[in-house]
């Protein structure tokens, strides 16, 4: 899906007033629907961004000469060269409500095509469909694991430089830089006990807490400085959770050992749905004392907290920053599409092409 600012950036890139020969592609695990209307800003949780090697195109199209219907899928006779997945374009057919603005086809041979529809009525005559794309191709590196569910794309270049722009914090993987009061480091984890992977990278770092009890791990992360993000922006966790025994994640932003801003993220209430992405706001971050400093975080610090019902089992995946409204009128996303998970796994490069379908 392009996004509102993708077809005003498209548009003034057409027009000479933008550049557009560098594009990003940023992968993401996040899986809420694409917004019908184009008013994606964002992923929905980004982890790794990496420039589009290789541009094309893909136009195909195809003079319709007959047709049939279920009331569930129509089945369009054609010199066909579509392929399932492609979105379409048909114009021209008698009777009207067999044309389409943009439709996905299902299935496909060399003399028709399916779409899903509950249009019916008898074939009369006309009919041309078309499928115009662009495609960008990269290769993942061989270090970079995770699942990925959604894809966006990003002009390469930004026109503004922005200090407190989204950042990735941290992904949990190396359990070694994150330490209890003893020393002690979270334990880590490829899987959960129901079998469930991580999303960003290859592994969790997990924490038992006993009934009633917190458990707090600190990492060293010098030069963080949040005093320039606004109420409206957020911090994004994934996370699992094993059991609804958990009371509360709190992140702690120290700017020394005493000081500290804190933002709490409630545990759910159902584990339906164990992989979670929450989100909180800047705005319900709360100091300890009058000489927390957000402009100079020298450490980050989680508490887990259980609940009087039991052990709380937490998987800890990754946590970022999300600007939320800094507005740049030549950079932003421009298409967000969501994906079947595709499992990358580190060790071997990956090569991907994102097609975005464009309905001239």
């Amino acid at each position: 899906m392009i996004t509102k600012f993708g077809k005003r950036f498209l548009t003034s890139h057409l027009a000479g007033l933008v550049d557009f020969t560098t594009k990003d592609l940023a992968l993401g695990i996040g899986s809420s629907a694409v917004n019908q209307f184009g008013n994606d800003t964002r992923l929905e949780f980004e982890f790794y961004r990496l420039p589009a090697t290789l541009s094309s195109i893909d136009i195909r199209s195809a003079d319709i000469t007959g047709l049939s219907s279920t009331g569930s899928a129509v089945t369009y006779t054609a010199q066909n060269n579509f392929s399932p997945g492609q979105t379409v374009k048909i114009t021209g057919v008698v009777p009207t409500q067999y044309n389409v603005s943009s439709a996905v086809v299902t299935s496909a041979s060399n003399s028709q095509f399916t779409i899903a529809s509950s249009s019916t009525g008898n074939y009369t005559s006309g009919g041309y469909a078309s499928s115009y794309s662009a495609i960008f191709s990269a290769t993942i590196p061989q270090d970079i694991s995770g699942v990925i569910s959604e894809i966006g794309l990003y002009p390469g270049l930004k026109s503004s430089i922005n200090n407190y722009d989204s950042k990735f914090i941290a992904d949990f993987e190396n359990n070694l830089m994150w330490f209890k009061s003893d020393g002690a480091n979270p334990e880590l984890a490829a899987t959960t006990t129901s079998g469930i992977i991580p999303r960003v990278g290859s592994y969790f770092s997990k924490v038992g807490v006993s009934p009633s009890q917190s458990m707090e791990f600190v990492c060293s992360y010098s030069g963080l400085d949040l005093s320039g993000y606004t109420a409206s922006d957020s911090l994004s966790l994934a996370y699992n959770q094993e059991n609804t025994n958990l009371d509360s994640i709190v992140f702690r932003f120290y700017s020394s050992d005493s000081s500290y801003y804190s933002a709490t993220f409630a545990g759910a209430a159902s584990v339906t749905d164990t992989n979670k992405i929450a989100k909180v706001l800047f705005s319900s971050l709360v100091a300890n004392n009058a000489y927390a400093d957000l402009t100079s975080i020298i450490k980050i610090g989680v508490v887990i907290t259980a609940k009087s019902s039991g052990q709380a089992v937490v998987y800890l995946d990754a946590l970022r920053i999300d600007d939320e409204d800094t507005f740049d009128a030549n950079f932003g996303l421009i298409s967000r599409s969501v994906v079947s998970p595709i499992e990358k796994i580190a060790g071997k490069p990956v090569d991907i092409e994102y097609r975005i379908n464009l309905g001239f």
